[in-house]
């Protein structure tokens, strides 16, 4: 659904991101691939045995798999007025623009999913089939150049001859 993580650079400048794939550093710190904190910061202890994000974004560190979690942070989800606004800057990372207006933190949201895979918008099959009627219709109109080319030149021989 709607919605993108707030994440830090290491320079201090906020992004917003729709990439989940989340790693863990030496110090503890919850971080995108690319070294971006996640939210305000979601320290995680190093003796931690296993991590369960929820569906609201409520990060639990387990120190056994029996033992019971502690909430150690949420993951922030954010929208805009106007996501399709929103500049890309690379890497999968967005700011806001004056057209997308600002963050709206959701709050009692569950559209994180741990594990989940987020799916690409686009039907292959129709792409491809616009592209193969595209390519038709550009075929049909050479055709047609071609042939109004062919009268004109018969046309004018008839004239000059």
């Amino acid at each position: 659904g709607a919605g993108y993580i707030p994440v830090t650079s290491s320079e201090g400048n906020i992004y917003y991101t729709r990439d989940g794939n989340f790693t863990v550093d030496k110090e503890g710190i919850l971080k995108t691939t690319s070294g971006d904190i996640v939210g305000g910061g979601i320290k995680i202890d190093a003796n931690a045995e296993r991590i369960e994000i929820k569906k609201d974004g409520k990060v639990y560190s387990y120190q056994t798999n029996t033992s019971k979690g502690e909430h150690v942070g949420t993951i922030p989800l954010v929208v805009f007025n106007n996501p399709e606004a929103l500049k890309e800057v690379g890497g999968n990372k967005y700011i806001e623009t004056e057209e997308s207006g600002g963050a709206i933190l959701q709050k009692d949201h569950n559209k994180i999913a741990q594990w989940g895979i987020e799916r690409s918008n686009v039907d292959m099959y129709n792409e491809v089939t616009g592209i193969m009627r595209t390519n038709a219709q550009m075929i049909a109109q050479y055709r047609l150049v071609k042939q109004a080319s062919e009268m004109y030149k018969n046309a004018i021989s008839e004239i000059a001859g």
